[in-house]
């Protein structure tokens, strides 16, 4: 059951996502985590000592989009995120094009 719901939030932050380009050319990271004020002040904090911008706060998913990470910093910025406690996982921002 919550392997499917994991993979129709996934699927449905994907198709969400895809409509926005990032102007920058910058890389992207999705980072889910738990849904408590404390974890997201935790984690907006992180994005500003790493001098990242907050693409997308989802609220009701528990999940925030950050960009402006130069391709040097892309592993560091992912490792920050990942080594936070409340953090769940943390993907890349990508857009998939399907082939007419």
């Amino acid at each position: 059951m919550k392997c499917r719901m994991i993979s129709a939030v996934f699927l449905w932050l994907l198709s969400a996502c895809s409509g926005h380009e990032n102007e920058k050319g910058k890389n992207t990271l999705i980072i889910y985590h738990e849904g408590s004020a404390v974890c997201r002040s935790s984690l907006l904090a992180l994005t500003t000592k790493l001098h990242l911008d907050v693409v997308y706060s989802l609220k009701t998913m528990n999940a925030l989009v950050v960009g402006g990470i130069s391709d040097r910093h892309y592993h560091q910025a992912e490792q920050a995120y990942k080594n936070k406690k409340c953090v769940y996982g943390v993907n890349k921002d990508e857009v998939n094009i399907m082939p007419e």
